[in-house]
């Protein structure tokens, strides 16, 4: 609490925090606001409405809606992007008029292109965080497309990856087939069935993700990497618990076998080749 003498005069700077919870609403056009009350001692309150400008980011964003993105983030006309997060069916229709969308959201592929040039053989690749300067320089450049040359170390760019595919507005594995993930994670050939009955688009993703650890588990003695550890790390990423759900996996017990059936179907498709 800060307490203002009569004639003091204080300057408040306020400073957003934009997370991976709040990121995906903004991008669909929510407004970033929210009330200050000033309190005088003796007298009345004062309402201070205060609000921002959010600058749209890639960060947060829908593989839907990335995949439509031949610019970066920063050149599509906001109006046409809060219409791509919320109503991406129908605007997909406007959008494929003009161009055929990508196979993968080319953010994801400048990532991956990048680790796999340079970090394949890298030690502690996922362990060792990246710097948060650097990371920011990342989020910069996937969504200006400035510089042509992803900026900062590999450790950085493997982090970035790791964010952005968590802050992604629906999981890669959509929210509505969590469930049946879980239930069929001992069988790979359910697995497969499942799989089969998500977006292309996000099954686009799956694929190119797991064939990127196949790739790092080439090297196993140069990176220190196992199946089961990607497949742990991926896991939690691929199939993130859908909202209300949170509460009832929170006993340690329920907690650890959800992750080990998440680590369970996604190592099923980092040590088996999979094509439809």
């Amino acid at each position: 609490m800060c307490f203002i003498m009569p004639g003091d005069k204080v300057e408040v700077q306020l400073i957003a925090s934009v997370d991976k919870a709040t990121a995906a609403p903004l991008n669909a056009g929510e407004k970033m606001e929210d009330i200050l009350i000033l309190h005088l001692d003796g007298g009345k309150d004062f309402f201070i409405t205060v609000s921002g400008n959010y600058i749209p980011s890639c960060f947060g964003a829908s593989i839907e809606a990335l995949v439509r993105m031949h610019g970066p983030i920063r050149e599509i006309p906001q109006d046409l992007l809060f219409e791509m997060e919320r109503d991406p069916q129908n605007s997909m229709k406007s959008v494929e008029a003009q161009f055929q969308a990508f196979d993968i959201p080319k953010e994801i592929w400048m990532l991956v292109d990048h680790l796999f040039r340079y970090a394949t053989k890298v030690n502690n690749l996922f362990n060792q965080g990246g710097l948060h300067t650097e990371l920011l320089q990342i989020r910069d450049c996937l969504d200006t497309g400035v510089p042509d040359e992803m900026p900062g170390s590999v450790y950085s760019v493997a982090e970035a990856l790791l964010i952005f595919i968590e802050a992604l507005r629906e999981p890669v594995i959509p929210y509505a087939y969590y469930n049946k993930c879980l239930d069929c994670a001992n069988n790979f050939v359910l697995c497969k069935q499942v799989l089969l009955q998500i977006p292309r688009s996000h099954r686009n993703v799956f694929k190119y993700l797991t064939a990127f650890t196949r790739e790092l588990l080439l090297y196993p003695q140069e990176n220190k990497l196992d199946g089961k550890t990607l497949a742990t790390l991926f896991g939690e990423l691929f199939l993130r618990t859908p909202p209300g759900q949170e509460n009832a996996s929170n006993r340690r017990q329920a907690a650890q076998q959800i992750a080990r059936k998440k680590a369970t179907f996604v190592y099923n498709f980092i040590i088996n080749e999979y094509d439809e």
